[in-house]
């Protein structure tokens, strides 16, 4: 091999290195910001000079986490993953991302998994940030139990049950998915009262997404709008005759945002 080929080879790589150093560097400072489309941006550029990396795979999945894109934050804790099995914070982020789509079984496997390596990393609990985390997985692990008993309950047609779970997974974490599973039972406890809340909650969502793709910029999955229309649509329906027209305006709605929306096609 040609010793000017290896040379330029490495200093290539020195200048990839560096320049990925810095990009993951302003993308962290647009996460603590609070500007997470800008830290995509930031760490879908770094991946391009180091694809298995997974720190910046699991900062990237954290900004997604935070734009309601939980398919997107599961890909990229997956990858994590595969390029480091024992990485806790990516095993963590995952069972979130799951948790938050109610699927509490899948998400209960990966938080055992985070619990187990954070205690195998931090026998004397002396590393504050893995600490921090494994209080974070306990309380999470709580709102996963709540879950699965609120949807228990509700197959069983238990909805007053189920809304109290739904209520006690809210307590125990607050994030808007927690609200939205609490709407969903109310709407069969309460369909008027959750038609107002819903039609505030839709209100403030609606701008943020529309404000994004106005500026054609990465913003609130409009995924999450659309599940929100669709419990409006349900929960006006639900209200009376005089709403079934509004009912039908919101599904419609929701199909506008998500044309491949399955619950909504089948409710219009």
């Amino acid at each position: 091999i040609d010793p000017e080929v290896q040379l330029g080879d490495l200093e290539t790589q020195q200048r990839n290195a560096t320049l990925v150093q810095k990009l993951k560097t302003e993308g962290n400072a647009a996460y603590q910001c609070r500007k997470y489309a800008e830290a995509v941006q930031h760490y879908n550029k770094a991946l391009k000079f180091d694809i298995w990396n997974a720190t910046l795979h699991c900062n990237r999945a954290a900004a997604y986490l935070m734009l309601s894109y939980f398919d997107k934050c599961l890909t990229d804790c997956q990858a994590a993953v595969h390029v480091d099995p024992s990485y806790a914070k990516a095993h963590f982020r995952a069972g979130k991302a799951l948790l938050l789509q109610y699927q509490p079984r899948a998400a209960r496997r990966y938080y055992h998994t985070a619990l187990q390596l954070v205690r195998q990393q931090n026998p004397d609990r002396s590393n504050a940030e893995l600490t921090g985390m494994e209080e974070k997985i306990d309380t999470d692990l709580k709102a996963v139990t709540f879950v699965e008993q609120c949807r228990a309950t509700a197959d069983q047609g238990k909805w007053a049950d189920a809304l109290h779970y739904a209520e006690l997974a809210g307590e125990s974490i607050k994030e808007d998915a927690m609200q939205q599973l609490r709407l969903w039972a109310l709407t069969y406890v309460d369909p008027v009262m959750a038609r107002v809340e819903l039609g505030h909650m839709v209100s403030i969502t609606q701008k943020q997404v529309d404000k994004a793709l106005t500026n054609n910029e990465l913003g609130i999955n409009p995924l999450i709008l659309s599940d929100q229309l669709t419990l409006l649509g349900r929960a006006s329906f639900f209200s009376g005759h005089l709403y079934v027209s509004a009912a039908a305006q919101r599904l419609k709605e929701a199909l506008k945002y998500t044309p491949d929306h399955k619950e909504a096609t089948q409710l219009l």
